[in-house]
């Protein structure tokens, strides 16, 4: 693939990315290099996903993803194209230029039940190349032409230069259009590590907070959760705290897969920045040989998000991985390791340990708004790196599976 050049129906064309957006690129992304977007033909856009819950059709109008991430379950999919899981898939991007068109053909079939469609399942439709592409708000032209039920999942807030069309398109279905904001943690310096490209924890849930004052609902995804960075009580707390303050109406928790073919990236990541970390990766994903973490983990998760929904008046509406697991299943998990696997243990160790370093600042509390107009956000001081590698001791998984 060429560097900085397009290809348009035969015809090259340079394109470089503007410096005002360079400036704004995070420094771990300057050091992968320039990114480069190569426009592309879709065959088809909506794409049948059986394993999506609860929406069964899918649209990403990009492959690759500028955001980052160093989890992204999507990675491997860049091997498709001959290029690798790591720095390819957050440098080299596809944009599917006729995705519009080819939607409203596939929305025109006789046989089309209006199902709900999710857009964004794999990378973000609101990554920096919208604004020069605009896909996914000709997408969105398009459901206005032909209503249609639909959930967006994003990291940006980029999504609020639509906000004409969602509006439109949510009255249009009657109340049928959601928007998920993506966010692992209110911590700016957790966050510029783990999705380097992504907009800041305070854009996102600022977006969230005149999404909700629009009328549109809106839910918050933390996810993943990733053991020992993100996990601490405290650190889920202040993000259902937040969304319960700017009226979102549900939150959901899901914990890391590492997919299968981005294990090197990830556990790169892990050495460089959370080494006393790997040992405990190791056991809950046995040494590599699961993509999904143990379910001891998982239980821990469910329990500690089903309190947290009830302290903050949400819904008790669980995604299926947060499903309670069976006993049997979890008496065997229990017997193979050695430690307990409670979470009330976990949280009066991390209680100790908290006591025996010293006193950090309290967050401020967040600001209630009326309901009619979005609420002002005040997130958490950041914290320093270091201090993120210390706070691994407070997870709440235990430490111990």
């Amino acid at each position: 693939m060429p560097d900085n050049r397009e290809k348009i129906d035969g015809q090259v064309q340079s394109f470089e990315v503007p410096a005002k957006a360079r400036r704004k690129t995070a420094s771990a992304l300057v050091q992968d290099g320039p990114v480069h977007y190569e426009p592309i033909q879709a065959r088809t856009v909506l794409n049948r996903v059986k394993a999506m819950m609860p929406l069964s059709w899918t649209i990403n109008p990009y492959r690759g993803c500028r955001h980052a991430c160093v989890y992204c379950f999507a990675r491997p999919t860049h091997k498709y194209f001959n290029l690798n899981a790591g720095i390819d898939f957050h440098t080299r991007i596809f944009a599917k230029i006729n995705a519009p068109q080819v939607l409203r053909q596939e929305l025109s079939r006789p046989g089309w039940k209006h199902e709900p469609i999710c857009l964004g399942s794999a990378t973000d439709p609101y990554q920096p190349g919208e604004r020069r592409y605009r896909l996914t708000r000709k997408i969105l032209e398009v459901l206005c032409e032909k209503p249609n039920p639909l959930d967006i999942i994003t990291k940006s807030h980029l999504i609020l230069d639509d906000l004409d069309l969602l509006l439109e398109l949510n009255r249009r279905t009657g109340g049928q259009l959601a928007v998920n904001m993506s966010l692992t943690t209110l911590d700016e310096a957790k966050a510029r590590l783990i999705d380097p490209g992504a907009p800041s924890p305070r854009k996102r849930m600022d977006a969230l907070a005149q999404l909700s004052a629009a009328g549109i609902k809106t839910r918050l995804f933390i996810m993943p959760v990733l053991p020992g960075i993100t996990d601490q009580p405290d650190d889920l707390e202040q993000l259902v705290k937040a969304a319960a303050e700017i009226g979102v109406s549900s939150v959901s928790a899901d914990s890391l897969r590492i997919a299968r073919g981005s294990e090197e990236y990830f556990y790169e990541f892990i050495e460089k920045n959370f080494p006393e970390l790997r040992p405990r990766y190791n056991r809950l994903y046995a040494c590599g040989q699961r993509t999904m973490i143990s379910d001891a983990y998982k239980e821990a998760l469910r329990n500690k998000m089903a309190e947290l929904r009830t302290t903050y008046g949400f819904p008790e509406k669980r995604l299926r991985s947060e499903e309670k697991f069976s006993q049997t299943a979890q008496a065997q998990l229990e017997l193979r390791f050695e430690e307990p696997a409670r979470l009330q243990d976990a949280l009066e160790a991390a209680e100790r340990a908290a006591e025996a370093q010293p006193a950090t600042p309290t967050a401020s509390n967040y600001t209630k708004q009326s309901p009619s107009r979005p609420a002002k956000i005040s997130l958490p001081p950041p914290k320093p790196a270091a201090r993120i590698i210390n706070l691994q001791q407070a997870s709440f998984d235990l430490g111990s599976v």
